[in-house]
């Protein structure tokens, strides 16, 4: 039997992050951050379209991140189909044990 020394990589998937006053965007940053230092898990954050709150926040983020642009606005928009391709490609490179999506229902 072979153990792994390795740390679980854990994945958060979000549309996007406009602002810290909602709900689930706090979540979210509260469990990220309070997971990080524990230095147990290699923590990714992925947004769908990155916003101007991202942008100018993510080095403050205890976690690598990666944005997209993907329009959430229009799904048929065909930039869509490339941005979705490099989605997957990003996610696989990664190959997180653990993925945990936030999207509106």
């Amino acid at each position: 039997m072979i153990i792994s020394t390795a740390k679980p990589k854990l994945m958060f998937i979000i549309d996007h992050i406009y602002a810290t006053t909602g709900g689930t965007e706090t979540q979210l940053l509260h469990i990220i951050n309070n997971l990080s230092p524990l230095k147990k898990y290699d923590v990714y954050l992925l947004l769908l379209n990155a916003t101007p709150w991202f942008l100018q926040n993510q080095s403050r983020l205890n976690c690598q991140t990666k944005a997209f642009h993907y329009n959430v606005f229009n799904h048929k928009d065909p930039r869509n189909i490339i941005t979705f391709f490099k989605l997957i490609l990003y996610i696989r490179k990664v190959s997180p044990d653990v993925v945990t999506t936030f999207f509106k229902t």
